[in-house]
């Protein structure tokens, strides 16, 4: 059996993890869908659109209905993949379980339905955050290029209002005009 203990994953080792649950999940006779999120989720989705971004440690999800959780909790232990939960203040993890605003990529799962956010939820998640991992990302790789930068901006000032503290100047948010420049 393959060892899901923390490791570098790139793509397809994220589609493998995910195609691991999908049998264990069958195995059991439980269904999910799940969004993923971070990291992750940034990699499936730059590579899917032919871009190139950093390998991730880990397979972050949120779950939007599963038919057990308890064991389907215990199978996505099994694979090393983690349910963020209410981490973020914003965006709010209702938008990234919005189904407007994700998609469903579609590799042939039986038990379980994958969706990835939009971009611009993404790198939101990135941009309202204190981490330098993020502000590294937003500032040395593609995720921006990629983005709709009018919905992203347009998202950037209405999630802005939602902020506990907009003036902690650890945010990310502050930095987004220079790296625009």
């Amino acid at each position: 059996m393959h060892d899901f203990s923390k490791e570098i994953l790139e793509q397809g080792d994220i589609l493998k993890n995910l195609n691991t649950l999908d049998y264990y999940c069958k195995e059991e006779n439980v269904s999910a869908d799940l969004v993923m999120l971070d990291g992750s989720a940034l990699l499936t989705l730059i590579e899917l659109n032919g871009g190139i971004f950093r390998p991730t440690m880990d397979v972050d999800i949120n779950i939007i209905n599963v038919s057990d959780r308890k064991v389907f909790t215990e199978q996505l232990k099994k694979v090393n993949i983690e349910i963020v939960g209410g981490i973020m203040e914003v965006p709010p993890l209702e938008d990234l379980d919005d189904q407007n605003s994700h998609f469903e990529i579609e590799v042939g799962f039986e038990a379980i339905r994958v969706f990835l956010p939009n971009l611009e939820l993404l790198a939101c998640s990135k941009i309202f955050s204190t981490r330098g991992k993020d502000l590294s990302d937003l500032e040395n790789t593609s995720i921006l290029e990629y983005c709709n930068k009018d919905r992203l901006m347009s998202m950037v000032e209405e999630y802005k209002q939602y902020l506990l503290n907009p003036s902690n100047l650890n945010l990310n948010v502050h930095h987004l005009n220079r790296i625009f420049e």
